[in-house]
Order: C-alpha cells, then structure tokens, then sequence
C-alpha cells in the first residue's frame, strides 16, 4: 500500500531538525518539501496496520501535531 499525507508540524521547535532527520531514515517514507506548516509525505507499508503503525510513530515525534491523508493506492 501507497499512501500519500500531510503531516501538519511546527518546523520551527528546538527539536525540528531531529524529527525531520528521524523521518528521513526510514526507508518506507519518502519525505517532501515543509512549505509553512505542511510536510508532504508518501509512506509504503504491505498493509492498513502498518500504515497505521507508520502514522502512530510520526505523532509521537516532536513538532508533528496532525497527519491528513490525502489518497491511498491498495495494490
């Protein structure tokens, strides 16, 4: 499964640059450009739990205060 988000942040905490350098480790995120408060953000996960799982994990995360789905792909 594809899904494309954006996940609503404050990119400009003490803790920013340790969120984004977090999201860019993982292999399954592919992470675009912060344009005021949005990040867009494209997450591959094999099925809903681990989209979930995905989503969970960025809201823990310092600065990462809402994730809207914008589409998923079911393939």
């Amino acid at each position: 499964m594809i899904a494309s988000v954006v996940a609503l942040v404050d990119g400009s905490g003490p803790l920013w640059d340790s969120t984004l350098a977090a999201l860019r480790e993982r292999s399954e995120i592919e992470v675009g450009k912060l344009i005021e408060s949005r990040l867009p953000l494209t997450l591959e996960a094999d099925d809903g739990d681990g989209l979930d799982s995905l989503t969970d994990w960025m809201l823990s995360l310092p600065g990462i205060f809402h994730v809207n789905v914008i589409f998923v792909h079911f393939e």
